[in-house]
């Protein structure tokens, strides 16, 4: 099953501490019709390398199962507790049929905030 994502080819990702983090994209089949996930699971996750410790999990929903839209996100709470660096990261889709794809991932950049609460 061949998808594309409406993100750059590199699924780069920057993050900002203490800020809610939302990634939305949608999948399309190789024809440019969505990819229907109804039924599907996504799930991703943040670590420093592939093989260190999670860092993170975003909450990862189908927000439009006709249109193929998957919606990604972290909360302030998560992004605060994150140490400022590099990362890399994965979204893996698991549809009803029993396949399991991974369609996007890359880098992720987590920055230092600046501006803190009184």
């Amino acid at each position: 099953m061949f998808v594309s994502a409406a993100l750059d080819l590199t699924g780069d990702l920057s993050i900002k501490q203490g800020a809610t983090y939302r990634l939305r994209t949608r999948f399309r089949q190789e024809s440019g019709v969505p990819l229907d996930l109804t039924g599907a699971i996504p799930r991703a996750q943040l670590r420093e390398s592939p093989s260190a410790t999670l860092a993170a999990t975003f909450t990862a929903t189908v927000s439009d199962a006709a249109n193929g839209e998957v919606l990604l996100e972290l909360s302030p709470t998560q992004t605060t507790a994150l140490t400022s660096g590099k990362y890399v990261w994965d979204l893996f889709i698991d549809m009803p049929s029993g396949d399991t794809f991974s369609p996007l991932g890359g880098k992720a950049q987590v920055d230092s905030a600046i501006t803190r609460n009184a």
